[in-house]
């Protein structure tokens, strides 16, 4: 009697009190587990018995784990935090053998269940079954719970299956329960969703889901809105649904530093080296399709990170928008994961990520981005050569005196976010190697990011890290070791010891990518759902990791993969001037403008585009043939142009290692007129009219000696095998200045030697030159011509005074000129001791004359006699004297 009447009270207690979760009776009376501190499991694990995860504790389930309920009717009650972590090859099974031994996972009150990537099977009850110490052996009650029941609690579910439940979700309390589930499947249910209060339910998102048919759920023949579906119950929002049990989210691809250009105001994505195209159409031909499926998120990588993970945002809003679908998936090479990142982890997240892959990202920062952002300079490498040569014609075009200036002025705030948050400049001077931050250039950005509040938000996605190791322990910079030089604002935490030199640079070397050491991509401290090592270079990661990227983001195998050489060369055309150009290769094929007209096809991979602020107009030719290009300019404007063109090329195919060969093509454009200039592309190196100009200078004669009261002529002639003789750029120095007159006025000059150098330099950049050294000397009719230059052209301000000068001077020369006579006069032997005294006296008088009128000179200085003529008239007179 005693057992039947309690058992019928409880029953009637559950009748009469439905608000009551009659969980808590069966909890209390059937004993349970409690879970009060954060715990993993992993694995397989039966449950047998009732469980409670308290307010406070989390409980993480780890991808691939199996969890089979066994025992009776069990509650798996969540009070505090319940994360189950599946991903799409490994998801989370939860399973039960239905019928009265099922189960049902309770979210209740501040409870929270956040449910990715699961298949939950054999869930839900609609009789109760409870049992007591057998004081209490059986109770029976009427009711409904499903595999997942939401009582006032949170709950969000993404691309999970629901299979072969007697009710796959409850919801109990509508005010209070925030439920979200998403992308997900029912299939062969009794009842998929219920809600107890099935007039308002609608705040319950059921978005996206199949329900079992294309059409969506099955009709049930009823009129009201809440009961209009044969395995839904309630007024519960299910629109729009999926049309197919397959489905994909959308995949944007991210590029890296410098992996986005401009080209007729449009940014496109790595035109240059080409790095994602072997990915991007890889997924096309796997089922991926073009701006509906797959998309690309080119960007202005010279502006911060934060700035584009905004734009990222409008993007995936546009997409979103399009496709009519909550999430996308985010694929991001090297700094394109940190752009990623910045959007997941920031306040305004959108909840619509659903995974992130990273490509070879420097989750810590990489010493590469060291000598950049400290002194606007690169370490050797292919890919650096290439940047750094399209950097330095940027910063020349925008008028920065430096690499540095552009960087730190303009400035491109990305490099400074690239930079490691770990130690990795070692002192020489005090042996040991110092601790981040303590005399570091600081990246704020990163350290804000890797904070362990920030890290949070990154496990809302599935974040799978593929990192490229090439295995080679020298293979990429980890550090410098650096001095303390005072070098201006240039090295101010520390010179890399050699940097400027051919070696090591300075540099730590360890395993890596070749551009992102091992310990930044692996970035341990930092949770990630899946890891994958591959033998690859930083740049050939996105076609290397094609496999494991398509496996992550559908479950399924690749098929047909495209697998293109990856760029080992190439030729690089900055147009620094007023004309537009045309590149026509050893196959009659063009890039850049076509100013020839007709119809040539186009270089395979070539690019024609913009960079910069102000712009730099620039054509790229990657793994260019051997042999001649044709240079066609077409003068938009009058004045100088400039073509510089460089080739990059890897040295023994290691990307850590290259050589640059460059040439320059200047001229005058004219408005409309067409030029053509070649080079040749042989052996790794730009060749082609190889051959320098020839430079004749015919006057002044080398060697030849000249009176300083002269006009000396300039006249040359320069003739090149190839360029039109106006289009050779002339340089003309006189003592090291540049000189541009037809004469030189040697009157204004001191005496002594001097050098006129003329420099040459063709339009395939071939350079000559020439020099003529030549004398000017004085006399006393030089000088005497000189003092009446300088008093017409206002050195000289006295008459009375250029009349002495002129005076004492013709006296001297008098002298001058009867010592010249004696001397040359044949005297006898017994004359020639009177004939020295003669001649001594003669040089005393010469002497104190020249003394004199040195003296007079200098007293006159800056009164009637000006400082230009008076440095000139002593020098002169001081050679005359020596002599």
């Amino acid at each position: 009697m005693k057992r039947n009447f309690l058992g019928g009270t409880l029953i009637l207690l559950f009748l009469l009190c439905p608000f009551v979760p009659f969980w808590r009776i069966i909890s209390t009376a059937q004993g349970y587990q409690i879970i009060s501190e954060d715990t993993v499991w992993t694995g397989q694990r039966e449950i047998t018995e009732n469980y409670i995860i308290e307010s406070g504790a989390k409980l993480i389930i780890e991808k691939g784990s199996r969890i089979n309920f066994s025992g009776n009717f069990i509650f798996f009650y969540v009070e505090g935090f319940l994360d189950i972590r599946g991903t799409v090859v490994e998801p989370v099974v939860i399973s039960g053998p239905g019928g009265e031994k099922s189960f049902s996972i309770s979210i209740q009150d501040q409870g929270e269940a956040r449910i990715r990537n699961a298949e939950i099977h054999g869930g839900g009850n609609g009789i109760f079954m409870m049992e007591n110490n057998g004081l209490l052996q059986k109770a029976w009650a009427s009711g409904r719970s499903g595999a997942l029941t939401v009582d006032e609690g949170k709950l969000d579910v993404q691309n999970t299956f629901f299979l072969d439940n007697y009710l796959g979700v409850k919801i109990n309390e509508k005010n209070k329960s925030v439920v979200k589930v998403n992308r997900s499947s029912f299939a062969n249910n009794t009842n998929d969703v219920e809600c107890r209060f099935v007039l308002d339910c609608q705040q319950s998102d059921f978005k996206y889901n199949w329900w079992g048919n294309s059409t969506g759920p099955e009709l049930s023949g009823y009129d009201q809105e809440w009961n209009k579906y044969d395995k839904i119950r309630g007024n519960i929002s299910i629109e729009p649904y999926r049309a197919n049990e397959e489905f994909v989210d959308p995949v944007i691809l991210i590029p890296g530093i410098t992996g986005s250009w401009e080209k007729d105001g449009v940014w496109e994505m790595d035109p240059i080296t080409h790095t994602y195209e072997n990915l991007y159409e890889s997924l096309v031909l796997n089922g991926y399709i073009e701006n509906w499926t797959l998309f690309e998120f080119p960007y202005q990588w010279r502006d911060s990170n934060v700035e584009n993970a905004r734009l990222l945002r409008d993007r995936i809003g546009e997409i979103k928008e399009q496709k009519q679908w909550p999430k996308v998936d985010l694929v991001a090479h090297s700094m394109g994961g940190l752009l990623a990142r910045e959007y997941i982890q920031s306040e305004y997240y959108g909840e619509d990520v659903d995974q992130l892959i990273t490509l070879g990202t420097p989750h810590l920062g990489a010493p590469d981005a060291y000598p950049k952002w400290e002194a606007g300079s690169w370490s050797l490498g292919f890919v650096n050569l290439i940047f750094e040569t399209i950097f330095r014609q940027e910063a020349e075009k925008a008028g920065y005196e430096s690499i540095f200036d552009y960087i730190r002025q303009r400035p491109i705030l990305s490099v400074s976010e690239l930079l490691p948050v770990y130690d990795y400049l070692f002192d020489k001077e005090e042996e040991a190697m110092r601790a981040y931050p303590f005399d570091y250039p600081i990246n704020s950005f990163l350290e804000r990011l890797n904070e362990d509040d920030a890290l949070e938000q990154l496990k809302k996605v599935e974040f799978s890290k593929i990192i490229g190791e090439v295995g080679d322990e020298e293979s990429t910079v980890a550090g410098f070791e650096v001095l303390n030089e005072d070098l201006g604002e240039y090295w101010v935490h520390g010179y890399p010891d050699g940097f400027e030199f051919f070696g090591n640079q300075g540099m730590i070397r360890d395993d890596g990518d070749g551009t992102v050491p091992s310990y930044s991509a692996q970035s341990e401290n930092i949770y990630a759902d899946n890891f994958i090592s591959l033998n690859s270079s930083h740049a050939a990661l996105p076609t290397m990791a094609q496999d494991e990227i398509f496996k992550i983001l559908t479950g399924d195998e690749i098929g047909e993969k495209v697998e293109r050489s990856l760029v080992e060369n190439i030729l690089i055309f900055t147009i620094l001037s007023p004309v537009d150009v045309q590149v026509i290769d050893p196959e009659n094929k063009i890039a850049g403008s076509n100013l020839a007209g007709g119809d040539l096809p186009e270089i395979a991979g070539a690019f024609y585009g913009k960079s910069g602020d102000p712009e730099v107009e620039f054509i790229t030719i990657p793994n260019p043939q051997e042999g001649e290009y044709r240079i066609l300019t077409k003068g938009v404007g009058d004045g100088p142009y400039e073509i510089k063109i460089a080739l990059v090329s890897q040295t023994g195919g290691s990307v850590s290692g290259g050589i640059v060969s460059e040439k320059s093509l200047k001229g005058v454009a004219v408005l409309d007129e067409q030029k053509e200039s070649k080079v040749i592309v042989e052996d790794g190196k730009i060749g082609s009219d190889i051959t320098p100009p020839q430079v004749e200078i015919i006057s002044p004669k080398n060697g030849e000696k000249y009176l300083n009261n002269q006009a000396v002529g300039v006249d040359y002639e320069i003739n090149d095998d190839v360029s039109a003789t106006e289009n050779v750029e002339k340089t003309v120095k006189l003592d090291g200045e540049n000189f541009a007159e037809s004469e030189i006025e040697l009157w204004l000059m001191k005496v002594g030697e001097h050098k006129l150098k003329i420099e040459a330099q063709d339009e395939a950049g071939n350079v000559s030159e020439e020099e003529s050294l030549f004398r000017s000397e004085a006399s006393f009719r030089s000088v005497i011509d000189n003092v009446g230059r300088y008093y017409e052209s206002g050195l000289i301000t006295s008459r009375k005074e250029k009349d002495f000068l002129i005076q004492t001077l013709k006296r001297m020369q008098t002298i001058d000129n009867f010592r010249r006579w004696l001397t040359d006069r044949q005297i006898f032997f017994r004359q020639k001791r009177a004939l020295d005294r003669i001649l001594r006296n003669l040089d005393r008088a010469m002497e104190r004359e020249i003394k004199f009128l040195i003296k007079r000179i200098e007293n006159k200085e800056g009164k009637t006699v000006a400082s230009q003529a008076a440095v000139l008239l002593i020098d002169s007179l001081e050679y005359i004297r020596l002599k």
